[in-house]
């Protein structure tokens, strides 16, 4: 007997339900949305599951996004960082597993724990480094829940302005959010504008730094102004050729200050392996967390257990 003849779970309102502990969406929420979405143009006969979920999950600010990617040869990665470090995030709501579009699984956070959903009447108490595995063994579609508004919380509940960018918005330019206009952004070019510049800097009485992505220059308020210190710069350099050297740069002295101080070690890692993923992810790469083990096996004696997990599954059915 199959795993899913065993564990009818319920469908995805029913999931939500238990996610939210609340009927926060009933069938009158997916009717609005499906009309909704047949006025944008996508017929009802386009329209999928996971489409209505994601919009209607989306205007009450909470995120529906894939865990899972499939490449090319049909073999599935986890594409966000380990459940470890995401308990340690509020933000996560918990997830949902498709197993067909009448049969959803919730998987929910108890605290800093985790409970997996068996079937409609029974849950189970889940230790968060079994999870990942457990979501892959299914092999269906896998959606994280999280809440889009807890990045900025902070600022909003204070009625405090705040300032975005990023790796790619223009020079000179910057997002502006304001409690005034309830956070509508505002695209704010600064770009000749260096009087309300110094004007902003001079709120500061303390030293400030600052990075244009090509130096580092410390700026110190003194009586007639803004005392400024280059820090450190890049010149004549191409960006490629000195994110090369500062990576190597950065590498070796790592790896100098935990051999010198081995008990950090167990502190820095978990850090460093949290900024390799997020490279990974934003390129692409492809990482199988099923060869992460306790143990360091070749690919010979991976492939043994993987037989012997096989031939021992079946022999328990």
């Amino acid at each position: 007997m199959s795993h899913l003849s065993q564990d009818k779970c319920g469908d995805a309102l029913e999931a939500l339900e238990c996610l939210f502990r609340s009927n926060k969406f009933d069938n009158d929420d997916v009717v609005n949305v499906s009309a909704y979405l047949s006025q944008k143009g996508i017929s009802t006969e386009k329209q999928t599951n996971e489409m209505i979920l994601k919009h209607m999950l989306d205007e009450w600010g909470i995120g529906f996004d894939s865990v899972i990617s499939k490449d090319e040869k049909g073999i599935h990665t986890w594409v966000y960082d380990s459940i470890a470090f995401l308990t340690k995030n509020p933000c996560i709501i918990g997830f949902m597993l498709k197993h067909s579009d009448t049969n959803w699984r919730a998987v929910k956070r108890f605290d800093n724990n985790w409970e997996w959903q068996k079937n409609s009447m029974e849950w189970e108490r889940i230790e968060r480094h079994l999870i990942i595995e457990k979501i892959m063994k299914y092999n269906c579609p896998a959606y994280i829940l999280w809440k889009q508004w807890m990045p900025i919380k902070r600022w909003v509940t204070q009625d405090r302005p705040f300032y975005i960018r990023s790796a790619d918005t223009e020079s000179n330019t910057r997002w502006e959010y304001e409690p005034t206009s309830c956070w509508l952004p505002q695209k704010m070019c600064y770009k000749g504008q260096d009087k309300a510049i110094s004007k902003i800097l001079k709120k500061w009485p303390s030293t400030c730094l600052i990075s244009n992505a090509k130096q580092f220059i410390v700026l110190k308020p003194n009586m007639e102004g803004w005392n400024q210190e280059i820090v450190m710069e890049f010149d004549g350099l191409p960006v490629a050729t000195v994110a090369d050297r500062l990576a190597g740069l950065t590498q070796t002295q790592i790896e100098a200050y935990i051999n010198k101080h081995p008990d950090k070690r167990k502190d820095i890692m978990p850090h460093l392996a949290h900024a390799l993923m997020s490279v990974a992810t934003k390129f692409g790469i492809k990482i199988s967390h099923k060869r992460i083990s306790a143990f360091q096996m070749d690919e010979e004696d991976t492939e043994l257990l993987r037989k012997y997990d096989e031939v021992l599954e079946e022999t328990c059915i």
